[in-house]
């Protein structure tokens, strides 16, 4: 009964928000720079080769279980574990004090369930995307839809045979079973959150994304998310006034 009323409030928020004044649409300073580029593709070993995408993790190959199709791009795993990464061209490396805002659109399709993304414990998502700073080591900030890290939240991790990951920090945009129809704008403050993690660091260039997505730490679970979009803004859409929940471009949109 509770996941019943929890599900008809989730539902009703969309709803009232239709009914508030709706701002104009972006313009195109705030349509910002596209740093994925998805239309058009046939398939994703095409996507992958053109767009210059790898696959970071050993051993592991994302053909197996990622597709593009109709612009949007399919993420799943299957007690695997999957992270692809690109670098952006040097016309779209920008510092996140010019360009603060990162915006990506994401619908999320199935969560490893008992995924704490404590530490190296547990470490599974639905979906992650990280903001990548540096490789060597890695740095980079990664937004990510958990089983139990609350929302907000965010989880260091450590040193592992992969490397050393102390300066990859991960905060929770979404938690706990999925509403698998909604298709979400989700839009992140690197700036704010890079000050809040590494505050003795001067803010630095967004030089590429990663994609990941992961269950080999849950046993018998799966992963799935689809992501159709992510751009990087001079300006956040709540000056544009938009708030919370607002409708926004086929889907809801959060700030987190």
């Amino acid at each position: 009964m509770l996941r019943i009323i929890a599900l008809l409030a989730f539902a009703l928020i969309p709803v009232l928000a239709l009914a508030q004044p709706m701002p104009p649409p972006p313009s195109a300073e705030e349509r910002g720079l596209d740093l994925l580029r998805l239309e058009g593709m046939e398939s994703y070993a095409a996507w992958r080769e053109r767009f210059g995408w790898r696959d970071l993790r050993p051993f592991s190959d994302s053909r197996a279980r990622f597709q593009v199709l109709d612009g949007v791009l399919r993420l799943e795993s299957r007690g695997e574990s999957f992270l692809i990464g690109g670098d952006l061209p040097p016309r779209l490396r920008k510092s996140i004090a010019e360009y603060p805002y990162l915006r990506f659109t994401v619908r999320i399709g199935a969560v490893p369930r008992g995924a704490r993304l404590a530490g190296e414990e547990a470490d599974d998502a639905a979906f992650r995307i990280y903001a990548v700073f540096g490789l060597q080591p890695w740095q980079a900030l990664a937004y990510v839809w958990s089983w139990s890290l609350p929302v907000g939240e965010w989880s260091a991790r450590g040193r592992s045979v992969w490397g050393d990951f102390r300066r990859v920090r991960r905060k929770a945009f979404g938690k706990g079973e999925p509403f698998s129809e909604l298709w979400l704008t989700v839009e992140v403050d690197l700036r704010r959150d890079f000050r809040a993690q590494f505050p003795r660091q001067a803010l630095p260039v967004l030089r590429g994304l990663a994609l990941k997505s992961d269950s080999n730490d849950t046993a018998g679970q799966r992963s799935l998310a689809w992501l159709r979009g992510v751009s990087l803004h001079r300006t956040s859409l709540a000056e544009a006034g938009y708030e919370n929940w607002y409708p926004y471009r086929g889907g809801t949109l959060w700030f987190r």
